[in-house]
């Protein structure tokens, strides 16, 4: 790799990573090591890429007993954008009604936030008539206690390529009230160009208990808007009505949404996203598991977020993944991603060498196994021994091929088998199982030899 210095940075031997940088609390780096057929991968992962990062990088075989100028080896630039756009809100912020005592939730959604811009939670409407300034990214300035906690909290939550910053009020009065502006602070652009959006926090009191038939309409033009701005608004949140209370409730249990792919496919070694998206309020919390209760691809049993990343995918990796979302009002959420991979043939004979004697009107067998995903196309070839050169079996007076596959057999497997009928001398040599599907092509070689009879 090319650095600052003009000198090469050493990053790696094989698997093991010789710098030792974290960011994140994750190494800076890291090798992952993929064996595919008859030649090896090594994935050199780069975490949290920045400018810095970005250079010339070279991929080299050490041989030790060798001027290293003869090494061989291969090169790679890596180039890094800078982000160019700037941060932007985005997604409608909707109204939020909550009943007397019970928690607000604000939601603001952003893209392309820089580390020097900072997003902020700003209340225009207070009995000072001064805008209360809430919050700065996850630091709350409002020093208020309710119930021996904070009044107010901030969260963050990735999602996807947003990050949501989450404004939380604990039991919530009628002064909390009013509108809130989401706004993202630019240390050098005027305030008035600032992206921002807001929203109104509407809180109903407690209503005394009492029956529709004590129900009565003093001024039936404020009776009228006030029905009118409920019905408007209450849908937006789940309108409920135990008895004699008329009550608006801003919880939501999780939906999972109906755009979600049931089913994604990726060819082996190439990098997936598994993703469950989500309705509901609070926020969700989303897990992950395999619905075989096998461990995840990463070699844990659980995992957490609306996306998970599958790096460098084998065939193992296939089956069916589960996503819960649970926010505490029931009933949760799920949702089960058919994962499916793709790869090229893999042939394996089941005998490399076969012998069997000749003029004695005995058959050969010569089995292979191929795995592959999709199907492959199996032919068998036999080595001409004057030419070399490799003539597929077409004669079907002379070979009997079987496939056979049962539901014993392991996933994508398939069993071939090449009869060769009253073995004559001139039938020795090799024999090749040879598969081919769109994503590579495979082969086995099995030698026929004579013993004495």
């Amino acid at each position: 790799m090319t650095t600052p210095a003009g000198l090469p940075m050493h990053i790696s031997s094989d698997e093991t990573v010789r710098v030792d940088s974290v960011v994140g609390g994750k190494k800076k780096y890291g090798v992952m090591k993929y064996e595919y057929s008859n030649r090896k991968t090594y994935q050199l992962i780069i975490r949290s890429v920045k400018e810095t990062d970005a250079g010339n990088y070279t991929c080299q075989i050490y041989l030790p007993n060798q001027n290293y100028k003869e090494w061989p080896q291969k090169t790679v630039d890596l180039i890094v954008f800078t982000n160019a756009f700037g941060p932007e809100i985005v997604d409608d912020i909707l109204p939020e009604v909550q009943r007397q005592g019970q928690t607000a939730y604000l939601d603001c959604a952003v893209i392309n936030l820089q580390s020097t811009a900072q997003l902020q939670w700003i209340k225009q409407t207070t009995s000072t008539g001064n805008p209360m300034h809430i919050s700065s990214g996850e630091t709350v300035r409002v020093d208020s206690v309710v119930g021996g906690r904070k009044k107010y909290d901030v969260m963050k939550y990735a999602y996807i390529n947003r990050e949501i910053y989450q404004l939380i009020i604990r039991s919530v009065t009628e002064t909390d009230a009013g509108n809130y502006t989401c706004q993202i602070y630019l240390p050098n652009q005027n305030y008035k160009e600032w992206p921002r959006k807001s929203m109104d926090l509407i809180v109903f009191r407690r209503l005394a208990a009492v029956t529709p038939a004590q129900w009565r309409i003093e001024d039936p033009s404020i009776h009228t808007v006030a029905i009118l701005l409920f019905l408007t608004l209450c849908p937006l949140v789940g309108l409920f009505f135990p008895p004699g209370i008329l009550v608006c409730s801003g919880q939501r249990p999780p939906t999972i949404k109906a755009d979600n792919p049931a089913k994604t496919t990726a060819r082996q070694a190439d990098n997936i996203t598994l993703v469950c998206d989500f309705n509901g309020y609070p926020l969700p919390n989303i897990t992950w598991k395999r619905n075989d209760g096998l461990p995840m691809p990463n070699g844990e049993f659980q995992e957490r977020g609306i996306v998970y990343k599958i790096y460098g995918t084998s065939v193992t990796d296939r089956g069916m993944f589960i996503c819960t979302a649970d926010n505490g009002v029931k009933p949760p959420a799920s949702f089960t991603v058919q994962l499916d991979v793709t790869f090229a043939p893999i042939c394996t004979a089941v005998q490399d060498v076969v012998a069997q004697g000749q003029n004695q009107r005995f058959d050969a067998k010569l089995e292979c196994l191929v795995t592959a995903n999709s199907r492959a196309e199996v032919s068998w070839y036999k080595a001409n021994r004057a030419t070399g050169e490799k003539e597929q079996i077409l004669d079907k007076d002379k070979y009997n091929l079987h496939e056979q596959y049962s539901n014993y057999s392991k996933p994508y497997e398939r069993w071939y088998t090449l009869a060769i009928k009253n073995v004559l001398g001139n039938d020795y040599g090799d024999y090749y199982c040879t598969a081919q599907n769109e994503y590579g092509e495979n082969q086995a070689k099995v030698t026929l030899f004579s013993i004495c009879g």
